[in-house]
């Protein structure tokens, strides 16, 4: 029985594998999507914002991390209690083992997209000369 609505994150990459997993095919190891229906989904959503600052993050059960890239700092927020974002608790010590977990974990997702495009452009073709 698969129950759509116990699903705690759902990404677009997600949906290519969904398809493929309800047609009974089995998803290329190489795609970044999960199906929804996968017992290895973790509860983690990656994220990027352009919008006057170029911002990276990720939201994780109650917590949203987010880096800016151009100031070169770390944002936490609870979105329980703090659903628009404006306690800013990458400072708090009771959240220092997350906030640390955090870096380490852009830090691994930020190498793995650098590897995933490395590996595209070298599939493209040059242009004509």
């Amino acid at each position: 029985h698969r129950d759509l609505h116990s699903f705690p994150t759902r990404r677009s990459s997600d949906l290519a594998p969904t398809l493929l997993d309800l047609l009974g095919y089995e998803i290329p190891a190489q795609w970044q999507g999960r199906s929804l229906f996968s017992p290895a989904r973790t509860g983690r959503v990656y994220l990027f914002a352009n919008q006057r600052r170029f911002r990276l993050g990720f939201a994780e059960g109650n917590l949203k991390y987010l880096y800016d890239c151009n100031t070169e700092r770390g944002e936490l927020y609870a979105l329980d209690s703090d659903p628009h974002e404006q306690q800013d608790l990458i400072n708090d010590p009771s959240y220092a083992s997350f906030a640390g977990r955090a870096r380490q974990r852009m830090a691994a997702w930020l190498a793995f997209q650098d590897s995933y495009l490395e590996g595209l452009t070298h599939r493209v073709p040059s242009a004509p000369q």
